[in-house]
């Protein structure tokens, strides 16, 4: 995936009940303008099929903890990314976020 070392953030939303026929455009729209913008590198979205419904996990990378914090306060800055954050945050019931470090033997590096 990539070939430099990194961090990556492992952020998990817990949505309000309705699932994506309610909230998933919302929150597409609020990922797509981090990663439109140049504001994170986006690894992939996970939902759960099992155990907790309304469950979604996003895995971002960034350079370093460094790169995350810039980039984070540079895209809320942007009226885009604000706008789309406050439409999707209508539906949130929690947020978790948690920063990894590849084990040195992670293919994810």
């Amino acid at each position: 995936m990539f070939s430099v070392p990194g961090v990556y953030e492992l952020v998990t939303y817990m949505f309000k009940p309705g699932g994506p026929a309610v909230w998933g455009q919302a929150f597409k729209a609020a990922i797509s303008t981090h990663v439109h913008n140049g504001y994170a590198n986006l690894v992939g979205i996970f939902n759960t099929e099992y155990g907790l419904i309304n469950q979604v996990h996003v895995l971002w990378w960034n350079e370093n903890a460094d790169s995350r914090a810039a980039g984070r306060h540079v895209a809320h800055e942007d009226a885009r990314v604000v706008a789309a954050v406050r439409e999707s945050v209508r539906f949130l019931d929690s947020q978790r976020n948690a920063l990894l470090i590849p084990a040195p033997f992670s293919p994810l590096k």
